[in-house]
C-alpha cells in the first residue's frame, strides 16, 4: 500500500462496535464531529454483520449540513 496525503476537506469515520464517529476535518484541523450509536450486532471481529443497519446510520448521519459537500473520506473499523 502506497503512502499519500489526503489534503483539503475530509470525512473520517470510525466505526466501532457500539459506537461510530464521524469527524469533517481539513488537514488535520476538526471542522465538526458526531458520535452516533451503531446498530446491536452490526459490527462484530472487526467486520460488517449486518449491511443494511451501517447503511442507513451513514444515511442518516450525511444528512448533518456540516458533512455535505465533502467527496473523501477515510473509513476506519
Amino acid at each position: 500500500m502506497s503512502k499519500c496525503k489526503i489534503t483539503g476537506k475530509k470525512l473520517v469515520i470510525q466505526l466501532g462496535r457500539t459506537d461510530t464517529q464521524i469527524v469533517a476535518m481539513n488537514g488535520s484541523t476538526i471542522l465538526y464531529g458526531k458520535t452516533y450509536e451503531t446498530p446491536v450486532g452490526a459490527v462484530e471481529d472487526g467486520m460488517i454483520r449486518n449491511q443494511e443497519a451501517v447503511r442507513e446510520l451513514l444515511k442518516g448521519a450525511m444528512k448533518e449540513p456540516e458533512f455535505k459537500g465533502i467527496r473523501q473520506v477515510v473509513f476506519t473499523l
